[in-house]
């Protein structure tokens, strides 16, 4: 199905909003989710610590949002400069 990866703030303000958006085969969670660092999907998806803008962004968590139908996957990062 359709894909959507995004980074947002702890507070929900969106930062990249389109990290990554595309179709994929596998199931957006579990062993071949784009979160398993196993997945050819990550090299894509990386982010470079960049707003949508290309700002980098300021130390902090932020949250990277996958989106798949009605399905939701959240990871948090901690960016430290």
């Amino acid at each position: 199905g359709r894909v959507r990866i995004g980074v947002y703030t702890a507070g929900g303000q969106a930062v990249r909003r389109r990290l990554y958006e595309g179709e994929v085969t596998d199931p957006a969670t579990g062993p071949r989710s784009p979160f398993n660092t196993r997945d050819r999907l990550l090299s894509p998806a990386a982010w470079d610590g960049t707003n949508d803008d290309g700002e980098l962004v300021a130390s902090g968590v932020y949250l990277i949002v996958l989106e798949m139908g009605p399905r939701r996957d959240i990871r948090m990062v901690a960016v430290v400069r």
